[in-house]
């Protein structure tokens, strides 16, 4: 029961103050415990936070589980994934800027890329695919970029960010469904309408 604690009391941490301002002192305060027993069960803080975000990081990956459930047709699944990873952002932004921004990344971090790498992206492109028909990869890649650009990006910057940049751009009175919507019918409207000639 320590453990989970700890753990749960450095992800409140996370949240509140940031990985670079928390201590050891700092999550066996907030987890009712003493300094020892958090180093008996992580044997330092960095082992601590790299177990927090490992765990955190799973609810990424699970976001790509979407992408493989062929019973949708693919701009469904697609628009699943997008509304999924989104949420998955705005409830983790800490990580989520650690990602996008690379910096500071810690084993965890790390082991994540290489599942993008290796197998979220790959199911991404291979739905994108299944849209848009014979395609490059690298066109592909490039259609990655965009969502990326137009739907996480905007999720990621907006804490922190330039308070008149974000009230002016990214805020947006539209729900983040209504936009993701938006973008799939605008972006994919020629690929739409060349399967309803066909």
């Amino acid at each position: 029961m320590s453990r989970e604690k700890i753990l749960q009391a450095t992800w409140e941490l996370i949240q509140a103050e940031g990985i670079e301002s928390i201590t050891a002192r700092k999550i066996a305060s907030q987890a009712g415990t003493n300094l020892a027993l958090v180093n008996y069960y992580f044997g330092s803080k960095e082992q601590l936070i790299n177990e927090v975000v490992k765990q955190r990081l799973q609810a990424f990956r699970e976001a790509f589980e979407v992408l493989d459930e062929t019973t949708l047709a693919p701009m469904a699944r697609l628009r699943r994934f997008l509304l999924s990873y989104s949420d998955v952002l705005l409830k983790n932004p800490e990580l989520a800027k650690r990602l996008f921004s690379q910096e500071d990344l810690f084993a965890s971090h790390v082991e994540y890329l290489a599942f993008l790498k290796q197998q979220g992206f790959e199911k991404l492109i291979n739905t994108l695919l299944e849209i848009v028909g014979q395609a490059s990869r690298e066109k592909v890649l490039l259609m990655i970029q965009h969502l990326f650009g137009a739907i996480f990006i905007p999720l990621v910057i907006r804490r922190g960010f330039n308070p008149v940049i974000s009230a002016s751009l990214i805020d947006s009175p539209t729900s983040l469904e209504e936009r993701i919507d938006l973008f799939l019918e605008c972006y994919f409207a020629l690929f739409q309408a060349k399967q309803e000639t066909e």
